[in-house]
């Protein structure tokens, strides 16, 4: 008996493979049919001998190409044809879009191979069904090679063999290429080719010398020198004018990253990841392989990666153990992805350019992750990660999130898949913009998504906001949209105890927040507790000069006389001062984050940030060691709600550093405990006020999420006394913690707004 079976398969199953996948495996069950993309995923026909059938069928079910996701297979029965043979057919375009794209993959060990002894031997582009780009090269679905950056490239009659046979791992490999027929590198200096035999020799040689060279990679350029090379990488910092954040850098192999940093099981997992993600990891305390100090001055961490691209591993088998390998691009401005941007833009920092012809059509950056109570922290979510969705509630409507002013990101929903962006950075520039609109309008042709419906933050001055489209707007108040972006991750749907700390966010009653206890859903939000309000003298001065901070707090629990800070003028002190008193340009905020940046600048670690985040980050980092105890502090009720008052822990803080000058490296010791003793205080807060609303509320799930957790220290500290007082705890590891993830929570709270 004769049956014939059609089949539908979603997820990631385009350009990983499936339809090769499908094709061999068709064969092996003696079934007849075809296998063709189209807007959906993949179909398949299969007809065949009934038993035979099934067999396949079920194993369609049960087995896919290692790069593949799948979300869904659906299976009918149709009336057998009589079709002899299996094929696989030309792509269709005719059917609503909802295939997904797969992110970039990682060279694979066999393309590796080929570098070493092939016909692609030393190829810079060598790529197979399981690995090489894909999302930064797509122009829409189905995935076929004619609506990718690799259409202009014919391929050669092995490369065509190869494609068109079964047994090869390049069968269907919409990316093959080889040196006779594929993408080219060019070195230039200035706008002028250099003629070389080899430019990659040719720029390594540079980079050996000391010299600062911009790499064209998969999502942008990189601006790349030798990492152990001080005078080099301290010219980098002068020329990008990037006082002291942190650079990454890419090491050769494992091996060099176990010289260099400390490598735990999670850690070294993470980094050897098909995502590949940038990896922050703890230096060593006597390398095997000295860094330059410049890398990431007064830091006890690296941003780490591994090749990822063939152009990168033939780059790091000539000789270099460590390159900085940071975006190229204006600070604030997207990443520079062609070759004329890098000349007009960056021409300050490096004349030479290490150029090729596969075009770049998504512009997108390194992913950056750090593992936190053994899992996964995405702090920037970018290359591997994007455009893979999150699995959401079903909207009605198609909807659009903006999300956030700085780390922005955002999200398009659509069938119950939520698409976040690319990390997209600070909006606050017209060209930065300008890559905001541009890919929204890319993520909606790609997917074939009209939203009807915008969400926003609540901040008036957001220029996210200013991004129209016609239908209903929801404004979502930030920390909401923090604790259901937690929410949505994590699959939950229920009201939760969420513990929003950050910087800072409109409030619903338009005051400034930022350390906010939830009782929350997605269609509803209280606030419980927070911090107390302080004065942020200056607005957003205050964010850029910490110590501004530390006077608020001085003065808060010190009403009489202003105890002396250490390192800041006394004049300056004095109009900080007077302006609070007078409270001019000195909004009250309810902040985490400040509080940090007030306790770095008392123990004189950082009075000034020079990238976001810096105090407390070197607050941090100032940790040798983990201290038990915490510092007193207060909670009080007013108007209904719990607030914290930490004016004790200030003043036990300074009688802790009461006549010696708190700066390091000098009192080093002593400034870890305090640092060590101030977030464990931090953490029994949050234990604290989630035991109050547990008592008041009878719920036991807490959802935690904000920039301060990106903090590994405070993270691991409040996770482990809410767990030893049986609390169940949620937080990131599919989204950012930071404000990269605001734009998943507004949308799902968008969208139950809807029901």
């Amino acid at each position: 008996m004769k049956k014939r079976a059609e089949i539908i398969i979603k997820g990631i199953v385009q350009g990983v493979g499936y339809r090769p996948f499908v094709y061999n495996l068709a064969l092996s069950f003696g079934v007849s049919g075809f296998v063709r993309n189209n807007n959906e995923g993949v179909r398949v026909e299969g007809e065949g001998e009934a038993g035979r059938v099934e067999k396949f069928v079920r194993t369609l079910k049960a087995k896919y190409p290692p790069m593949a996701k799948v979300e869904s297979v659906s299976v009918s029965y149709i009336r057998p044809s009589g079709t002899k043979g299996f094929y696989i057919k030309e792509s269709s375009t005719k059917e609503n879009k909802t295939a997904l794209v797969s992110s970039d993959l990682t060279t694979c060990s066999w393309c590796l191979k080929d570098l070493k002894d092939s016909r692609r031997k030393d190829y810079a582009f060598t790529t197979c069904t399981d690995c090489g780009p894909r999302f930064s090269i797509v122009f829409c679905t189905p995935f076929d090679r004619e609506r990718t950056s690799m259409k202009k490239f014919k391929m050669c009659k092995k490369c065509s063999a190869e494609y068109a046979d079964p047994k090869d791992r390049r069968f269907h490999a919409e990316t093959i290429s080889c040196p006779v027929c594929g993408p080219k590198i060019t070195l230039y200096k200035g706008s002028e080719a250099i003629k070389t035999a080899d430019p990659l020799a040719a720029a390594v040689e540079l980079i050996k010398r000391g010299g600062i060279v911009a790499v064209k990679g998969l999502g942008g350029f990189h601006l790349v020198c030798d990492a152990t090379n001080e005078r080099a990488t301290r010219e980098m910092r002068d020329a990008k004018g990037r006082e002291k954040k942190p650079f990454a850098i890419m090491c050769r192999d494992i091996g060099t990253v176990k010289k260099i940093c400390e490598v735990n099981p999670e850690e070294l997992k993470l980094l050897c990841s098909p995502e590949n993600p940038i990896v922050l990891l703890k230096k060593k305390n006597k390398p095997g392989i000295r860094i330059a100090e410049e890398v990431a001055p007064k830091n006890k961490y690296l941003g780490v990666m591994l090749p990822y691209t063939p152009l990168h591993h033939l780059i790091m088998e000539q000789g270099l153990k460590a390159i900085v390998a940071t975006s190229a691009n204006i600070s604030e401005e997207p990443i520079c992805s062609t070759r004329q941007e890098v000349q007009r833009k960056l021409s300050g920092i490096t004349k030479h350019i290490l150029d090729h012809d596969r075009d770049i059509h998504s512009r997108i950056d390194d992913s950056v992750a750090r593992i936190v109570e053994g899992k996964p922290l995405i702090l920037r979510r970018a290359r591997g990660y994007v455009p893979l969705p999150i699995q959401v509630r079903p909207s009605k409507q198609d909807i659009l999130a903006v999300g956030a002013e700085l780390k922005n990101t955002f999200t398009l929903v659509k069938d119950g898949r939520a698409f976040i962006s690319q990390h997209i950075g600070d909006i606050k520039t017209a060209a930065a913009f300008d890559h905001f609109k541009a890919t929204i309008t890319q993520f909606e042709r790609l997917f074939g998504i009209k939203p009807t419906v915008i969400a926003s933050d609540m901040h008036p001055l957001y220029r996210s906001r200013r991004y129209e489209v016609k239908g209903m707007r929801y404004e979502v108040q930030h920390h909401h949209a923090h604790i259901a972006s937690c929410m949505a991750e994590n699959g939950l749907n229920e009201k939760v105890i969420g513990v929003a700390l950050d910087g800072m966010g409109m409030g619903g009653d338009k005051t400034l927040w930022g350390a906010e206890f939830l009782v929350a859903d997605y269609k509803s939000s209280r606030r419980f507790a927070h911090l107390k309000y302080m004065s942020l003298p200056g607005g957003d001065k205050a964010s850029e000069e910490p110590w501004r901070m530390a006077v608020s707090y001085l003065k808060d629990a010190f009403p009489g006389k202003l105890p002396r800070l250490h390192g800041i003028d006394q004049r300056d002190i004095a109009i900080v001062s007077s302006m609070i008193d007078k409270k001019l340009n000195s909004p009250m905020i309810s902040s985490m984050g400040r509080l940090f940046d007030a306790v770095s600048a008392i123990l004189g670690i950082c009075h000034k940030n020079t990238y976001e985040g810096e105090a407390a980050a070197e607050l941090e980092y100032a940790i040798d060691k983990p201290v038990g105890g915490s510092y007193a502090f207060d909670i009080a009720k007013e108007d209904d709600l719990y607030v914290i008052r930490p004016e004790k822990m200030i003043r036990q803080i300074l009688k802790a550093v009461s006549g010696k000058r708190p700066a390091l490296p000098a009192g080093r010791e002593a400034v870890s405990g305090i640092s060590a003793k101030f977030h464990n205080t931090v953490a029994m807060m949050v234990l604290d006020i989630c035991k109050k609303a547990r008592n008041e509320t009878k719920l036991n799930k807490v959802c935690l999420s904000g920039g301060c957790f990106q903090n590994k220290y405070l993270a691991e500290k409040a996770i482990k006394l809410l767990k030893e007082a049986k609390f169940k705890v949620y937080t990131h590891s599919l989204v950012p913690t930071n404000d990269g993830g605001i734009s998943l929570g507004q949308a799902v709270i968008a969208a139950a707004s809807l029901v």
